[in-house]
């Protein structure tokens, strides 16, 4: 049985997986197995799976038809035999070290975390990502989330098999936007002990394909999804993780500002029910914008809204 199972979803990514691919057999780890899960691709990802699991044992490959993201990492969980699993993006990879780092960081912990470096399409780094680094116990698993200091992506986590099957954790496979950030929060609600080392193991690409542009047709889904999203995050680990929940109402207000005023209204009144008296805490952690943009919480309820609104006037102009 292998100690890591990594988990690859790939769809139409004949210009990546290659990249990907080589990146996870140059591991200085070496006792993982490696789940490709091809989601029905029309272009040649398929076959170029299927080469890379003729030359190398530990790749297993599993066609099926296109069902999205979700779909895949949930037959890769299944499938899964290994002691951990780790989630890599198609379009994405890896450090050499990536998977020894974070296997030797685990000790008694369910989920262990890195930093990541942000890359263009051809691979030039844009920007990083590190977290305060440290062991985090369940006691402090809300103030992980809702001061942000973890990725809420399934990718720069090794996280505990067990963890995940054990509490049945799956992807959405009926949601399009926030999926990811539902499953990776329920492993944090039923974690003990997590992790965060400081090194950037991970490599995410933006790809014009990897970035959000709904359209018209798909925006009520969209709008669907996320408040989906937002109340599944309010009802976890006690409603502790409110200010995470606060900022993610606060984002899609934003997208909504000036096209759809009685929906930001709406999820304004619903978002009075998530507060605590360590709302202002958390506030004085974020950057000076999303200070600005978020001061309207500290306002009296019945004045919020309006308060939002010319915050949202003042910093979003134009």
């Amino acid at each position: 049985m292998p100690k890591i199972s990594v988990i690859v979803p790939v769809y139409n990514v004949e210009k990546y997986i290659k990249e990907c691919i080589e990146s996870l057999l140059n591991q200085s780890f070496s006792d993982f197995e490696l789940i490709l899960v091809d989601d029905g691709s029309t272009d040649k990802s398929a076959s170029i799976c299927d080469f890379y699991a003729s030359k190398d044992s530990r790749i297993k490959v599993f066609h099926k038809q296109n069902g999205g993201v979700s779909s895949a990492r949930n037959l890769g969980i299944e499938k899964s035999v290994g002691e951990w699993i780790a989630f890599v993006d198609s379009d994405d990879y890896v450090d050499a070290k990536y998977l020894e780092n974070l296997y030797k960081s685990a000790y008694s912990c369910d989920l262990i975390s890195c930093g990541f470096f942000v890359t263009n399409e051809f691979g030039e780094k844009t920007n990083s990502n590190v977290n305060p680094s440290g062991f985090f116990y369940q006691k402090d698993i809300a103030d992980v989330v809702n001061n942000d200091w973890i990725v809420t992506s399934p990718w720069a986590h090794l996280i505990k098999t067990s963890l995940i099957k054990d509490n049945d954790v799956k992807f959405y496979e009926n949601r399009s936007m926030g999926e990811d950030t539902i499953f990776v929060l329920s492993c944090l609600d039923k974690a003990n002990c997590i992790r965060n080392i400081p090194e950037l193991l991970y490599y995410y690409r933006t790809t014009p394909n990897s970035l959000l542009h709904p359209d018209e047709r798909k925006y009520g889904k969209y709008i669907e999804d996320y408040m989906w999203s937002n109340n599944m995050v309010y009802s976890m680990k006690n409603g502790t993780f409110y200010f995470y929940y606060k900022r993610k109402c606060h984002a899609l207000m934003t997208i909504l500002y000036k096209k759809d005023m009685p929906l930001v209204k709406k999820i304004s009144n619903e978002s009075q029910k998530a507060s605590g008296k360590k709302i202002l805490c958390y506030w004085l952690n974020m950057s000076l914008k999303s200070k600005i943009l978020m001061s309207y919480i500290l306002f009296p309820k019945f004045i919020q809204f309006f308060v939002m609104i010319f915050l949202f006037k003042i910093c979003l102009r134009g």
